[in-house]
């Protein structure tokens, strides 16, 4: 019985240590989904272990059942946030240098704005030189609302303009 048990709890601890960590999750969940997106291709594949959610008013909402976080998909934005299981502060921070490593590889072009005025955990823009406002700006965020209110952390990308899936 013991040498079951044993068993039991080396193949829980050896899948936990194969298992990405929930901002590692939610980095490949965004280059997945999201960074095809912006080079015109549709952010959830069709055989993608995701499970569709809901679709409402143009938004298609595809959630993750491992990681418990949500790609989000309405028009030209495709996102990857944890609505349903808010990342801790330490994850938040994991995520944060993830990202930054990853938008420097994935899109080196892009400009980085590191203000943070809404007095937010995190507030993070890549972007293109394009003025804002106008059809021709597009490029990453990373946010996270203050802890106090949540915690909630989103990794987004609004595709270049014409782009829509």
């Amino acid at each position: 019985m013991s040498v079951v048990a044993a068993g039991l709890a080396a193949g829980w601890l050896g899948r936990a240590a194969w298992e990405p960590s929930r901002p590692e999750a939610m980095l490949t969940l965004f280059r997945d989904h999201c960074v095809p997106f912006a080079r015109a291709a549709m952010p959830v594949q069709p055989r993608s272990p995701l499970r569709q959610l809901r679709i409402d008013n143009a938004r298609e909402y595809w959630g993750d059942p491992r990681s418990r976080l949500v790609v989000e998909h309405a028009g030209r934005t495709c996102a990857v946030t944890d609505i349903i299981a808010p990342l801790s502060d330490a994850e938040a921070a994991e995520l944060h240098t993830l990202v930054r490593e990853a938008v420097a590889k994935d899109f080196p072009g892009l400009m980085v704005e590191d203000g943070n005025e809404l007095g937010w955990d995190i507030f993070v823009l890549w972007h293109n030189s394009a003025l804002p406002g106008t059809r021709d700006r597009w490029g990453v965020t990373l946010a996270r609302v203050p802890s106090s209110q949540g915690g909630q952390t989103s990794l987004s990308l609004s595709a270049p303009a014409g782009q829509t899936a």
